[in-house]
Parts: C-alpha cells; structure tokens; sequence
C-alpha cells in the first residue's frame, strides 16, 4: 500500500583524509517492529558503503536498548566508547568554589596540559562527529585571528589548587538552542575542578543558553549531578569495517 515501514539515514565525513559514513536515524514502524527491517536496513546501508569504497562506518546507540547493542553487535560492530551527555540552564548551577581553589581564565601556559586532556577526553576515533576544534581553543594571536573570521567564540577557565592545574573548562557558543561545554582535565582532577568552576561561572551575565557537555560514561557523575546537571543518554559508539 505504499507505507514506509522504516528509513535510515547515512551521512558522510571526512577526518584525517579519511572517508567514514555514520549510520543513524534507524527508524521501524511499531507496526513492522521484529520483522528483521532494521537488519535489513543496516545490510543495505553496508553494501552501499562498500560499493562506494567505503571501509569505516560507525552508529551509536544508546545504552539502554539492548535489544538494538545486539542486532548491531551480532552485524560486526563492535563498541568502541562509550559517552554521556549533561544539559543544564546557567541559572540552575548550585554549590561553591571549595576555599584552597581558585578559577581564573584560561592562560597560555596552561595550553600544554589542557591539549593532552583534551586528546584523552575527546579522542580521535569521536572527534570526527562533534564540534571541537584545537586551533579554535589553543591561545595565541593566529588562532585567535582564525577563531575570528571562523565566528567562533570561546571562553575558558582554570581551576588551580597552590598553582597545581587541576582542570580547565571551555564554553562554546553555538548556533542551536544550547551553548557547548568541553572539559579537559585527568580523572584524578575532574570532580575538584569541576567543583570550583562550574559555580564561578554561574556569575557569567552572558551565559544565558542551556549548556551541554559530552564526557566519557561513568565520570564525574557525582560532581555533575550534585551541581545540577541532568542526564540526558549515554551512548555506546560502534564501529565497523565495511
């Protein structure tokens, strides 16, 4: 009769002069549900990659269905990491800078321990897909001259403990309804740093959007959660060789 019993959606990018398509949007119909459609749908998809010379393709899927973690792992995806997205309105954070820590902006000799945070919190098998650009945040008269005419703005703050870094946390404005946040700091670190950041920022008179951050699964919950943030999912990303 014509009615669409499922749609996919595969979208192309290019990292590192590297070709990956991203399989996402899988969508059945209630009605058609466990009738192998979201199987064949993902075979397609990978047969159309593979013919297009194709050879990485990646989906993420949230951790809670497992049902799906099966059908794609049983299809040669293999999980590859595993991230959680917070949100939360400027005005909603709680708690105080802890005494013994202060937050002041991000300096240019912090540059060196925020980029290899940064690697490890954001690395580069997910770099591809989300919005976060180095030269965008490294300091320095170039990259503040590319951050101008690319109409990117950015704001970062340090948290020290006897002029120890324990972490620096970037905002990134967007154009969606929602502003970035992106946090560089080492697990040993991060709940301390996020500690005393995140209620100096509320003091901010332009943070006014909501504000989301993407950081690996199982960190820093306690932190965020006790501060304010809302959990939205955690994904689990997969891979596979096409």
């Amino acid at each position: 009769d014509g009615q669409v019993v499922g749609n996919l959606n595969l979208s192309p990018f290019f990292h590192w002069g590297r070709r990956i398509y991203l399989i996402a949007n899988v969508a059945v119909n209630p009605n058609y549900r466990r009738r192998g459609i979201a199987r064949a749908l993902t075979q397609a998809a990978l047969k159309k990659s593979r013919r297009w010379r194709v050879h990485e393709v990646w989906l993420h899927v949230q951790d809670d269905n497992p049902a799906a973690i099966n059908l794609y792992t049983s299809m040669g995806f293999q999980p590859r990491i595993r991230r959680s997205t917070w949100n939360i309105a400027p005005k909603s954070l709680q708690g105080e800078t802890p005494p013994g820590v202060r937050v002041t902006t991000r300096s240019r000799h912090n540059w060196k321990l925020q980029r290899k945070w940064l690697k490890q919190n954001y690395p580069l098998d997910l770099r591809w897909h989300i919005p976060l650009k180095f030269q965008a945040l490294k300091p320095g008269l170039w990259n503040k001259l590319y951050r101008f005419f690319a109409e990117i703005r950015v704001r970062h703050w340090a948290a020290l403990s006897k002029d120890r870094l324990l972490g620096v946390l970037t905002w990134q404005a967007t154009h969606r309804h929602l502003d970035r946040l992106w946090l560089a700091a080492s697990p040993e670190t991060e709940e301390a740093a996020l500690q005393a950041i995140l209620p100096f920022i509320q003091r901010e008179k332009y943070l006014r959007r909501p504000l989301s951050l993407d950081y690996p699964a199982d960190r820093a919950v306690g932190i965020l959660e006790m501060t304010g943030f809302e959990h939205q999912h955690t994904l689990i990303w997969m891979k596979v060789k096409s």
